[in-house]
């Protein structure tokens, strides 16, 4: 069975706003017949539905009718003797019409609360048309969500942040005017001399960036079986130092000369084959 737009409203509404407007069915069926049609009137009012209205006039008309019948056709007005299966049919009339307007009630009260919720729904969506009717075009301080190169305009934004609702950047002082004549020369800056890894001590090496306990171990443990590192390169072959960590090291770190150790040397008798 597919779900129309009052089925999803009534999904989402609560429990409490479902008992508030469906207490018309107490009245209905505790009018007991005569008093119905203010709970039948109750719910037409919440429903705005032909439907509803229909059952309205339908249970008001009938009730009505019953009660005119019963009043004209009774005998206790008359002279005459009392017709005691009048009150017997009178009474089962009025419970057969007190009955059918519960149960059409109960049947009713599901689509009251649709008709209701769509009726509410297309009061508040009229509303928000009529508060921006000459909106058709987004604002020009709407912040952009078109993506290029993979970074999207919204990035640079805040939730609800414009152009227009952005402080504006804090005024720069004008520099101050050129005296004529020579200028004093300022001493030219010095670049901070590199780090020779080769001959760095413990303490150095640790200043590096991006290295921890475990990569100066290794690089003192490397340098101490070489003798020293040629270039990068033999850094990064020698140890188990990430090519990132490497990266960092390329403008802190120099390689000095170094003297790698002997080769090793064996010992012992000579085999004359």
């Amino acid at each position: 069975m597919s779900l129309d737009r009052g089925d999803v409203l009534l999904a989402q509404a609560t429990t409490g706003w479902k008992v508030v407007n469906s207490l018309w069915i107490v009245v209905v069926v505790a009018g007991f017949g005569c008093l119905s049609v203010f709970g039948w009137a109750w719910a037409a009012v919440l429903a705005h539905s032909r439907r509803v209205w229909i059952a309205v006039t339908i249970w008001s008309v009938g009730t009505a009718a019953l009660v005119f019948a019963i009043v004209m056709a009774s005998p206790e007005g008359s002279d005459g003797p009392r017709v005691e299966p009048w009150d017997t049919i009178s009474t089962a009339a009025i419970l057969l019409v007190w009955l059918g307007g519960s149960i059409h009630a109960l049947l009713l009260a599901r689509p009251v609360l649709k008709d209701r919720l769509v009726y509410l729904d297309k009061v508040n969506a009229a509303i928000a048309a009529h508060r921006t009717p000459y909106q058709t075009h987004p604002s020009p301080t709407t912040p952009p969500t078109q993506s290029f190169l993979g970074v999207s305009g919204g990035d640079y934004y805040g939730p609800g942040e414009t152009d227009a609702s952005r402080p504006a950047p804090p005024a720069q002082p004008d520099p101050p005017p050129a005296q004529p004549g020579p200028q004093p020369a300022g001493p030219p800056p010095t670049a901070e001399p590199l780090l020779d890894l080769n001959a760095a001590d413990a303490d150095e090496i640790a200043a590096l960036p991006r290295l921890d306990a475990a990569a100066v171990a290794a690089i003192l443990a490397a340098r101490a079986a070489k003798g020293g590192f040629r270039d990068f390169d033999d850094l990064l072959a020698s140890t188990s130092l990430q090519p990132h960590q490497v990266a960092r090291l390329r403008d802190a770190v120099r390689f000095g000369p170094f003297r790698p150790p002997p080769p090793a040397t064996g010992s012992g008798r000579v085999l004359d084959l």
